[in-house]
């Protein structure tokens, strides 16, 4: 029982990132075009497009692993561009709590058939 709440928890949050995200589109392409990254429109679609697919697969249990992994892999590649802590000290907590969202995935892909 507690797998299954802490797996919806950890979903749910990225469902809803992902909603705020589609619900908020320009300024979530915007945030991407400010960090001079290629496409970000493009970019934008596809950070949507796995938050809420992934973020929906953790919450019904549907292909937990690969979604729990897919998000690891997302966040361990987003984190950096995104918060960066050398150039903006206050972006640490928020660096240190994707890193604890990655241990958090990686055990739910490790206990998860």
């Amino acid at each position: 029982m507690t797998a299954l709440l802490g797996r919806v928890l950890v979903g749910g949050f990225f469902l809803w990132t992902g909603i705020l995200n589609a619900m908020n589109f320009p300024e979530t392409a915007a945030v991407f075009g400010t960090l001079q990254l290629p496409s970000p429109v493009a970019l934008a679609i596809l950070v949507v497009v796995i938050q809420v697919c992934a973020g929906v697969a953790l919450v019904v249990g549907m292909r937990i692993r690969v979604a729990s992994l897919v998000l690891a892999a997302f966040l361990l590649i987003m984190t950096p561009i995104l918060h960066n802590t050398f150039g903006d000290p206050q972006q640490l907590p928020l660096f240190l709590q994707n890193l604890a969202l990655v241990g958090a995935l990686l055990y739910i892909a490790a206990i998860e058939k």
